[in-house]
């Protein structure tokens, strides 16, 4: 009954981001330049993605539109820290995917770390930047650079620092 459970609020889940996602290409449809269609458009075709990668269903194809939807935001707004770090970290997300798969997660980790350089060149005081920065540097192996970015999170934060969840 559980899984059944499961499978339901999942599926609803995923009714739910194709809705939106509806919402989003009607609102460009009226205005093809609104930058936060694209970027909400963005985030649901990655909630997509994941939903159907917790299926077992490929969510390559909602991650690739994320991706150009990203790349329609970063165009339009390029100094905006947070779109490029909303962008790391679905590059984060597709890494993980592809380790997950037994593919080589290296492009996806290096893009994430491109745009984690990007966002915190454009404000340093964005630690999720940081600390998920710091995550990726430690899937590679690069412990040094992953405690100076869990550091430097810290430090913007303070005693208010997010416990991790394991």
């Amino acid at each position: 009954a559980w899984i059944g459970l499961g499978s339901s609020k999942r599926d609803r889940a995923t009714e739910a981001y194709r809705s939106a996602i509806a919402d989003f290409d009607a609102v460009l449809g009226i205005d093809p330049e609104y930058t936060s269609a694209y970027n909400n458009r963005a985030g649901a075709y990655g909630m997509l993605g994941n939903a159907q990668k917790e299926a077992g269903q490929g969510p390559w194809e909602s991650y690739d539109r994320a991706l150009a939807d990203f790349g329609e935001v970063l165009k339009r707004n390029p100094g905006a820290a947070a779109h490029w770090n909303n962008r790391a970290m679905l590059w984060n997300v597709i890494g993980e995917t592809r380790a997950g798969q037994g593919q080589d997660p290296a492009e996806a980790y290096a893009k994430a770390l491109g745009d984690f350089a990007k966002a915190i060149d454009r404000n340093p005081n964005l630690w999720s930047a940081h600390l998920v920065r710091g995550q990726v540097h430690e899937k590679l192996g690069e412990h040094a650079a992953a405690a100076d970015d869990y550091q430097a999170a810290y430090d913007v934060v303070g005693d208010a620092y997010p416990s991790l969840p394991d």
